[in-house]
């Protein structure tokens, strides 16, 4: 579907957050009169607000409740499950020719680009993305491509379509399984579509219903090209079993950009050193290699991204430095915002990539139905100390998952305590490492609801109560605070 379909039609935004609202400017550009519905569970925020006009309406209540059949387009943002009944029995009726159409901002970008001749990439998996997308997005502007960067980072899908289309080589999209799953591109994604699955760990199990819906949205990319390049972490399981059936090329592995002995290589042959690099972590070398092979599949020499690489600081949320209380490394403590940590392995990620210092870590959140193996294998096997402190609402049930396998192990139980309020929980975590220095690390594991609206809402308050803590005016500011 592209915006010119709209034309004389009855058409409801299913969402207002950031997608919907650049849905709804992009109609408003192509079609100045058309009436418009924003239909929405919740009132917006007040940075949610749009400045509507006579043409646009607003229904604020439960989906079931809303009259969805009495409109010819459904636009669903991605944050609206589409595995919802009320939107599955609409989907069900229009494919008998006989219902609503549903599309989403992601279906309408590519039917707009249809007119371009810009190339596309991909880049999805379960944890990585946006680091991964950015990565990316600077090589490429780095090597003096003309990229441009869209999804859940960078610009909404639908800001200004084809307002850069004859500026634009390269869309760097990272892109969810919410933006995969029902992707509507007739004839599969465009001629030369560079794909990337980074990992595949079970996650948004509440929006899809089950892991298997949500593995096969992820893998569904691959399977709408036909024309291009799939790229897959060959150090991910799930990610390399699931993806068996089709042509893929791989990386973190000898046959491909990997890194060996403190180099990044492409095959048997060196390109750069690793050292230094501000991103911490085994993980974020494999999306470093992500990146670089993207850049390769596109025809850029990925030599050219060394300088990007070089100069990337860790995003907001992601192993993010919000404060310190000195500069000695070895005495000071160093407050890292990880709040986009939503899964065990993603914290377990975390936690690896402090192995070098003793770890005061906050832990817990939303009750997804997760196992918390891998978190609490790296947690029992690291050898500096790492104490716990557990946030609500799931944070004691870890840590007595964490007592039941260290008395199995036969191995010290390492210090935890329960924190009833977030920056209780902050003060706590400090005064378990202030003696000896190392790293209060906000990984929790879990997602932020219904404590916070979101991850970034979540580590807002904890990077504002760090640099309380440490003493320092900015963010990840150094001045001894106490």
């Amino acid at each position: 579907m592209r915006l010119n379909d709209l034309h004389g039609k009855r058409v409801a935004i299913l969402g207002a957050g950031r997608e919907g609202r650049a849905a709804w400017r992009a109609i408003r550009a192509c079609h100045p009169s058309l009436p418009l519905t924003f239909v929405d569970e919740r009132q917006p925020a007040p940075d949610e607000r749009i400045d509507a006009d006579s043409a646009t309406s607003t229904i604020v209540g439960p989906l079931a409740d809303a009259p969805l059949t009495s409109f010819d387009v459904l636009i669903r943002s991605p944050g609206i499950s589409p595995y919802r009944p009320e939107l599955r029995d609409i989907v069900s009726a229009g494919a008998g020719g006989r219902g609503v159409r549903m599309t989403t901002p992601t279906s309408i970008f590519f039917g707009e680009l249809s007119r371009s001749d810009a190339r596309v990439v991909c880049i999805t998996g379960t944890k990585g993305k946006s680091t991964t997308s950015t990565l990316l997005h600077r090589i490429l502007l780095g090597a003096g491509v003309r990229a441009a960067l869209r999804g859940n980072i960078g610009a909404p899908m639908l800001d200004e379509p084809g307002a850069e289309d004859d500026k634009v080589d390269v869309y760097v999209l990272e892109m969810s399984s919410a933006q995969i799953g029902d992707l509507d591109t007739p004839g599969g994604l465009p001629p030369g579509t560079v794909g990337v699955l980074l990992n595949l760990f079970p996650a948004h199990l509440d929006y899809h219903g089950d892991v298997e819906a949500y593995y096969a949205d992820k893998v569904r990319l691959f399977e709408l090209i036909s024309d291009g390049t799939r790229l897959v972490c060959a150090q991910q399981e799930e990610a390399v079993v699931r993806t068996r059936a089709h042509d893929v090329v791989r990386f973190a592995c000898e046959d491909g950009i990997h890194v060996r002995d403190g180099w990044f290589m492409d095959g048997a042959e060196e390109m750069f050193h690793v050292e230094p690099l501000a991103l911490r972590g085994a993980h974020n070398l494999v999306n470093c290699c992500a990146a670089l092979a993207a850049a390769k599949a596109l025809g850029v020499d990925p030599r050219a991204g060394e300088a990007a690489l070089r100069a990337f600081e860790p995003l907001a949320h992601r192993l993010q430095v919000v404060a310190r209380t000195g500069e000695d490394v070895r005495s000071s403590v160093v407050f890292v915002n990880d709040s986009i940590s939503t899964t065990p392995q993603a914290a377990a990620a975390a936690l690896r990539a402090y192995a070098d210092a003793p770890v005061a870590l906050l832990v817990g959140g939303k009750d997804v139905g997760v196992v918390w193996d891998e978190l609490i294998g790296a947690v029992l096997e690291r050898g500096h100390p790492c104490s716990l402190v557990t946030l609500a609402d799931n944070g004691p049930a870890i840590a007595d998952l964490v007592r039941v396998e260290a008395a199995r192990r036969g191995c010290e139980l390492p210090e935890i305590v329960h924190a009833t309020e977030f920056e209780s929980g902050i003060e706590a975590a400090y005064g378990l490492v202030c003696e000896v220095g190392g790293v209060v690390l906000l990984s929790p594991g879990a997602p932020s609801q219904p404590v916070f609206r979101d991850f970034m809402e979540r580590g807002d308050r904890f990077a504002g109560a760090a640099r309380g803590i440490a003493g320092c005016e900015r963010e990840g500011g150094v001045r001894c605070g106490r």
